[in-house]
């Protein structure tokens, strides 16, 4: 669901849950996966001429993983990304941030861990 507070700030907000099952390489039983059952997101966005921001983060509930090692295995996680955008014609400049706390968590029973905190500037031509 998107909300327009103002012509140039806009909030929106994401729900889903999952009750996933998965079976593992020679069983035959289904068991939960490891994935989080609750994804909450939100992401704050403003524009105004050529600029635009972007605030967004997730929160993964309700997870249990077994078989990973990791000191945080069953917790909730919470990650924050941000972005920055100049657009002038054709040309689009962004500069982002991903996991901008660099908190590191194991995302599923595979041991799929989160990227680390990360800057990435990028430039967009279209054509």
């Amino acid at each position: 669901m998107k909300f327009n507070f103002h012509e140039n700030w806009s909030y929106t907000q994401g729900i889903s849950w999952t009750d996933a099952d998965e079976k593992k390489e020679g069983e035959d039983e289904w068991t939960r996966s490891g994935m989080p059952r609750l994804d909450l997101s939100g992401s704050l966005n403003f524009v105004k001429g050529p600029w635009a921001v972007e605030l967004n983060a997730h929160y993964y509930a309700d997870r249990e993983i077994s078989g990973v090692t990791f000191n945080n295995d069953n917790d909730n996680i919470f990650l924050m990304n941000a972005s920055v955008a100049w657009k002038e014609g054709a040309h689009k400049l962004i500069l982002s941030c991903t996991n901008i706390f660099n908190r590191e968590f194991i995302l599923d029973s595979q041991g799929y861990i989160n990227p680390e905190r990360k800057f990435i500037l990028s430039w967009q031509y279209e054509f």
